[in-house]
């Protein structure tokens, strides 16, 4: 491994290990980035612009870095801004590619966590719904072509991932908060039926966050072992949705209650407060099941300083502790 490489995984293993000693029940794994993931699931499919020169296999950095920032021989790829926040991201270029699996990236995460800390991690990864949205090079009409091609490489690796123990997979869908047509359910039911009868026993997380989610009813009757939803700014619509249709008796719910949002929040001190997250957590089991909640961040702690990750990590376990003392009787 190169000094940069070790370095990388130090900053890796550094943040692993603090979710460890808060004492966090599912520590999420390939969550890390050397720049932002969905140029880090487009490398994992060797999706790389031809002005490139990339020759297959495991992409490297100078390849990687290239395409995001750009080299004296090939312009970057386009940079946009990540839904309704200040984050950006590097749009995939699907024109001219053919997809395959360079590396299996959620695998060699896990690996490294229960290898080094001893983490049985929950790997997260963008979904092929959302990829697909985000991505550019193709007609409106060859989604479905280009979701065939992607669907099998999703599979290969959800199945590589059950093959080695993995328990929880936590699949990140937040085009779910925009408007979806009914051509984008039946996609949503191809993909998600596919992955259920692909890996049985693989308990898939469906995430999503931002906003409230569109369609709630048919997105709940997904066949998934969990759905997490954003507590923050999708909170009235979320909850409103929840005491419209309810929620499956048979699936975990996750709840994000960490603000993630804005690209100040590296600057800003602000820590959530423990009474802040318990007033949200409370509202949320007027509507569910104690048995059935999950508490989650709601993405964004890999962006902000040790100090504020630390603290924020600190009071949402003091909530959740809370909140196991007060509903014990019911879980």
């Amino acid at each position: 491994m190169s000094v940069i490489g070790r370095q990388l995984q130090e900053i890796r293993l550094y943040h692993l290990r603090k979710q460890q000693e808060k004492g966090i029940d599912l520590i999420p794994v390939n969550d890390f980035s050397y720049y932002d993931h969905i140029l880090d699931t487009a490398a994992m499919f060797g999706i790389i612009p031809q002005r490139f020169a990339f020759e297959g296999d495991a992409v490297p950095l100078s390849v990687y870095y290239g395409v995001a920032r750009g080299t004296k021989e090939a312009e970057a790829s386009e940079m946009t801004k990540w839904f309704n926040t200040n984050y950006h991201y590097i749009v995939s270029e699907l024109s001219g590619a053919t997809p395959v699996i360079t590396e299996n990236k959620p695998l060699a995460a896990y690996r490294e966590a229960k290898e080094k800390l001893g983490i049985q991690g929950k790997p997260v990864i963008v979904g092929p719904f959302t990829f697909l949205k985000l991505s550019k090079g193709y007609s409106a009409a060859d989604f479905d072509t280009w979701l065939n091609k992607l669907l099998p490489l999703y599979v290969q690796i959800l199945q590589e991932l059950a093959a080695e123990g993995v328990e929880w997979v936590q699949i990140d869908e937040p085009m779910l908060v925009t408007k979806l047509s009914d051509a984008d359910i039946e996609r949503l039911k191809t993909i998600y039926e596919t992955f259920a009868n692909s890996v049985p026993h693989l308990n898939i997380v469906l995430q999503t966050y931002f906003e409230a989610v569109d369609r709630y009813a048919d997105i709940i009757s997904l066949p998934v072992k969990g759905i997490g939803l954003d507590f923050v700014h999708g909170l009235n619509g979320n909850l409103q949705s929840l005491k419209s249709f309810g929620f499956p008796a048979d699936i975990v719910f996750g709840v994000g209650v960490i603000d993630g949002r804005g690209i100040w929040n590296i600057h800003s001190p602000r820590v959530p407060g423990v009474e802040e997250m318990t007033s949200m957590i409370e509202r949320a089991l007027h509507v569910l099941d104690p048995k059935l909640f999950w508490i989650n961040p709601d993405c964004g702690l890999k962006t902000r300083g040790l100090e504020e990750t630390v603290a924020s990590l600190r009071n949402i376990m003091e909530a959740t502790h809370m909140a196991r003392a007060k509903h014990a009787a019911y879980v």
